[in-house]
This record gives C-alpha cells, structure tokens and sequence, in this order.
C-alpha cells in the first residue's frame, strides 16, 4: 500500500492576502516571468523583497493568495484598490483602466491553502536579481491604494477575500450633492432678478 505524503509543515510565521486581478494582466503562472513580476510588484507596495513568502495560484482563476510575514506591520501600504494608471510608470495601451484589489484572505495557514488544492510557489532570491529602485516599473513612493469593496465571488468557489478593515483602510465620506432648488430658492432669484 502507497504511504500518504507527509503533512508539510504549517508556516505560522505568515499573513495571507488574495489579490484580485493581478498585476501583470491575465497573468499564468505556470509561467516563470509571470509569476516574477506579480513578486516583483508586491515587493515594490512592500519596499521590502525578504518580506514575501509565497504565492498561491489556481489556472485560469483570475486571484493570487500569497503570504508575507507576520512581522511586517503596513499593511495599509497592500490593503485595497491599486489603479494601474496610478502606480505604473509607463502604462501600456489598455491598462489605464485596469485595478487590481488586495484583501486580507480567509486562508489562515499554507496548509489551509494547499489543502484547498493551490499550488505553491516560494519565492526566491533569484526573483529579484539586478532588481532595484532604477529598475522599478511602479512609480516612487507607491501611491496609496484606495478602499473597495470585496469582489463579487463565483458561488461555485468559497469566498476568499474578507472586507477592508474600517481602521486601515478608511471608507470614504458620503458625497454631498449639491443643493436641491426648491420653491424659496426659485422664488429668491426671481426676487433678485427684479431689483
């Protein structure tokens, strides 16, 4: 009888977060470039590559989890909206528009993930080899994300975004629309218009 595979240790050192349409667009991770730059543009919002862990990706699934560690402490620098006209240098035709949305994941452990059929990639320092400040593709400081809400889901998949905190990432303000023309303000220009 076949030996089941050993239960991979669970790495308590992590947070997990689920980014929702990556950055690079439609990225496949199948592919060493792609999954290179999605590290490469974390480790920029991060200012710090020794930060990321992992990432976790499912084909054809349109979200990355990926794990950066407990001790780093801004968080509000990943949590939210990140336009791509915004935090690109140079974006192409087409990326103006584009968003992506990170949110912290209902994914506690890598064993959660993994479990939930994953595939892992650890990230190395070969990621980011004659990578520095001059070689950024993102603009110098990063802009800040904006709040959003979390991304309708498939109710075939489970939910993996949790809501931005209020105390991180604060919702804005209502907007105040302009003031309804009533009766006494009709009444009050047609009073001025005559004297």
């Amino acid at each position: 009888m076949v030996k089941r595979a050993k239960t991979p240790e669970a790495n308590e050192e992590a947070k997990y977060y689920t980014c929702w349409s990556p950055y690079p667009n439609n990225p496949d991770f199948e592919l060493s470039e792609h999954y290179i730059q999605f590290s490469r543009w974390i480790a920029n919002i991060l200012e710090d590559s020794n930060a990321l862990h992992s990432l976790y990706y499912k084909p054809k699934h349109g979200m990355v989890i990926f794990a950066v560690d407990k001790s780093y402490r801004r968080t509000e620098r990943l949590l939210g909206e990140h336009r791509w006209s915004e935090f690109l240098k140079k974006p192409k035709n087409g990326e103006q528009t584009l968003v992506s949305k990170i949110f912290y994941s209902t994914f506690s452990t890598d064993r959660e993930v993994q479990k939930d059929g994953w595939k892992c990639i650890f990230v190395e320092e070969y990621f980011f080899l004659n990578w520095g400040i001059d070689k950024w593709f993102t603009k110098v400081p990063y802009p800040a994300p904006h709040w959003c809400d979390v991304p309708s889901e498939n109710r075939v998949h489970k939910a993996l975004c949790r809501p931005l905190p209020g105390a991180q990432v604060p919702r804005p303000g209502p907007s105040v629309p302009p003031p309804r023309q009533g009766k006494y303000m009709r009444f009050s220009a047609i009073i001025s218009a005559l004297y």
